[in-house]
């Protein structure tokens, strides 16, 4: 131990000046992966100019290959090569992706408020260069279910983060807050570049077309069953985000931005212009309390003097955004449903203080503000403050293994319009991934 321990003292500090000659590199534990994408996901390697880049771009080459699909766990070791003066080979140390996943589970609805029970089949680089498909189909109690199916194509290359793919999904769901029945079939090919311009920028480009069907319940106001029917919607959608937080779920400090835009109207019924922008920052506070505050805008403008469907107006209401009222309800009301609006904006501050554990459960104090104006408002400044909604409230937060977040928060609706949707029992549960 004690010579292993003076060789590495012989290099510490000196890998930056000792030359390098990389002879080859070796893959072990791979079979199916393809030679062309191992080489072009490497060959970088054969650039380094000294032992400390080498070592740097050798862990930056086996965790791109982890991230982009195709491999499993993948260990870089360097060695000296028996070949050449200052000669060296790079050994990964890796195991193909699994064949296929399947597996069956139960899971909180996107709404947040229904169990659904899920089955998926995926597989993984299924051709040995990253290229994943995937099928899933899900079901609630409520006779909601869906079928999806995805191709997802890494385009490989040095710190390369792009993707292309395709989704069908064949969606049917209830849309309570409208008093009706969704179905929906649609398509949409996508494009994503979490490296665009070499920066912390996450880019997404979608175009979509889908085949709509809103069914109204018999007890629906005729606002509901006058768009009921079918439609369809063709757009193009377009997406700018820098996430530098530490983590996504609750951060303790940092910020996070993302500002998109969709524009319909190519093909169909629908068209209008959709532009959103959430905006959320973190910072740590004394006593290892976290303090927190979010602001989420939508603005819908219909086009081709066409009127907006209640299926792409703006919406707000939760226990995701607006805690203290039902989901998406707060908008044009007519009796029991929600037309939703053309202008919403919602701002949500928090106060968070850990217990029992430093980084899964808190104690969670929080206070919104939100209001959604009309489509086509004349005053729609004056009608965003005259209809202002506030709520607040304190809970449970906790976050598991950084992945689903839950919240169980008491919370009083302080300012509210006639014919709101609130929740009446005072005590709101939640559980997500997405959290104004």
């Amino acid at each position: 131990m004690a010579t292993e321990l003076d060789s590495a003292e012989l290099i510490f500090g000196k890998a930056d000046k000792a030359e390098v000659f990389l002879d080859n590199i070796q893959f072990l534990g791979v079979n199916k992966t393809k030679e062309d994408a191992l080489i072009k996901e490497s060959s970088e390697l054969f650039k380094s100019t000294n032992l400390d880049e080498l070592v740097k771009n050798a862990g930056i080459c086996a965790k791109h290959l982890q991230e982009v699909g195709l491999l499993g766990d993948c260990i870089p070791y360097i060695d000296v090569s028996p070949n050449y003066k200052h000669g060296y080979i790079v050994r990964f140390v890796s195991k193909d992706v699994k064949n296929f996943e399947m597996q069956c589970k139960t899971q909180m609805s996107s709404s947040g408020s229904e169990v659904e029970g899920l089955g998926s089949f995926a597989a993984p680089s299924y051709n040995g260069r990253g290229n994943s498909m995937g099928a899933s189909v899900s079901g609630t109690l409520k006779r909601e279910y869906s079928f999806d199916f995805h191709y997802n194509k890494p385009l490989l290359g040095w710190k390369r983060y792009e993707n292309v793919g395709i989704a069908i999904g064949t969606p049917v769901t209830y849309r309570d807050w409208n008093c009706a029945r969704l179905s929906e079939i649609f398509t949409s090919i996508y494009y994503s570049n979490r490296r665009f311009l070499k920066r912390e920028i996450d880019l997404g480009l979608r175009t979509n077309i889908s085949l709509r069907k809103l069914l109204s319940n018999s007890n629906a106001p005729f606002p509901i069953r006058d768009q009921s029917g079918y439609t369809m919607k063709s757009s193009i959608e377009g997406s700018l985000t820098i996430d530098r937080r530490d983590r996504p779920l609750l951060a303790k400090q940092g910020t996070f931005s993302r500002c998109s835009l969709e524009l319909a109207g190519l093909l169909g019924d629908a068209a209008f212009v959709k532009g959103q922008v959430d905006l959320q920052a973190s910072a740590p506070f004394p006593f290892g309390t976290i303090l927190s505050a979010s602001l989420r805008g939508i603005h819908v403008q219909p086009s081709s003097n066409k009127k907006l469907h209640l299926l792409d107006s703006a919406y707000l209401g939760g226990p995701h955004d607006v805690r203290g009222f039902q989901f998406n309800s707060i908008g044009t009301r007519a009796d029991k449903a929600c037309l939703g609006g053309g202008t919403a904006i919602a701002n949500v501050y928090h106060i968070y203080r850990p217990i029992l554990t430093k980084d899964s459960l808190y104690l969670h104090g929080f206070t919104t503000f939100a209001s959604v104006a009309r489509v086509n408002s004349k005053a729609k400044l004056h009608e965003l403050i005259d209809g202002l909604r506030v709520s607040a409230g304190f809970g449970l937060t906790y976050v598991w293994d950084n992945m689903i977040r839950f919240e169980l928060n008491f919370v009083r609706p302080l300012r509210y319009t006639p014919g709101d949707a609130v929740n009446d029992n005072k005590i709101q549960f939640s559980v997500g991934m997405d959290f104004l």
